[in-house]
Order: C-alpha cells, then structure tokens, then sequence
C-alpha cells in the first residue's frame, strides 16, 4: 500500500472492454436499430396520407368561410401545392402563400380533362362546389386520389 499499482491492477486499467459490457453496446445498438427502421417504415405511409389530407382540411375550411361570409371563395390547386383564392369584381385574388405539396399531384377537371396545371375548385355561398380529381403519387408511396362532387362532398382512397 504504498501508492504502487500492483500486477492485478495494471492489466485491469489496461485490459479494455469486459464481454458483458460488449453485450450491452450491442443490445443496446439492436433497439436504436429496429426503431428506426419502424420510424422509416411509417414514415413513407404518413407521407402518402398527408396531402389527400391537407386536401380535405383545407376544403372543409374554406367552404365554411364561403357559407358564413357569403362569399364565392376557392382553391388553386397545382402540381407543387395550393393556394386560397378570393372572388372579386375584378377576378380571383389568389394568396401569395401557398400550402405545398409532399407528393407529386396530377388535377383533372370534372369534364375529364387531363393534363392541366391548375385547377380552381370554387366555393359558392349555397354550399355548391366544382367537380374535381386530384391524385397524389410519389416515388414508392401509395397513390392516393381525392374526388369531389358538387354536393361539397370529399373522398379520397388510397
């Protein structure tokens, strides 16, 4: 005991790591493991029930205003995402802001028209709204495709 470090204890401050400590680096790095190949795995589901989502949200609130403003109001709905748009004497005021897109969306107008690059579904006062397709699809997520009536009514599957 006199302040030396005997033979015993020299290997064991050099000795590294003991196997049980080894095992338990290794569980826990097996938990972190699965964890996020869970996150990752619903993450791309999330993602693909986002947008018809957002879509809905946003169609509810804005046919609400339209009823209790008594106001012709709309949505320009676009590849990249939408916009809120206002009818007035002059014509639409479309916001500057828009709600973008996860996914890529494809819009078809109720006559069947494709290939378009707007579509404004509007809001009268009465509660009637335009016919309208928007489908969503992303590199390997699920295609998800909201329809929309002229009754206000808002489905979407996928």
């Amino acid at each position: 005991m006199d302040g030396q470090l005997g033979p015993q204890d020299r290997s064991a401050a050099t000795g590294g790591f003991s196997l049980i400590e080894m095992l338990v680096v290794v569980a826990i790095l097996a938990v972190l493991a699965s964890g996020a190949s869970l996150v990752a795995a619903r993450g791309g589901d999330g993602q693909a029930r986002a947008d018809p989502q957002r879509l809905i949200r946003s169609i509810e609130a804005t046919r609400t205003r339209a009823i209790a403003a008594r106001q012709t109001l709309g949505l320009v709905v676009e590849r990249r995402g939408l916009h809120v748009a206002t009818r007035r004497a002059t014509g639409w005021e479309v916001s500057d802001q828009p709600i973008r897109w996860r996914q890529r969306a494809s819009v078809l107008l109720g006559a069947g028209l494709s290939g378009i690059d707007l579509l404004y579904i509007v809001f009268l006062p009465t509660v009637a709204v335009s016919y309208f397709t928007v489908t969503f699809s992303g590199s390997g997520l699920r295609r998800s495709t909201c329809r929309g009536d002229a009754g206000g009514q808002v489905t979407c599957d996928g």
